[in-house]
C-alpha cells in the first residue's frame, strides 16, 4: 500500500510561501464570487 507522507505530516510548523498564500485567497475569492452570484433554479 502507499501512504502520502505530506498528507500526514503536522503542518503546525509548516512554512508557506507568500505566493501559495496569494494563490489560495485568489481562488477562495473566486470561488466565495460565484457562489453569491449564484442562482437557485428548480
Amino acid at each position: 500500500m502507499y501512504r502520502n507522507p505530506a498528507a500526514h505530516e503536522p503542518r503546525l510548523h509548516c512554512t508557506v510561501a507568500n505566493e501559495e498564500l496569494l494563490e489560495l485567497l485568489t481562488t477562495l475569492w473566486m470561488v466565495h464570487r460565484r457562489l453569491d452570484s449564484a442562482h437557485v433554479t428548480c
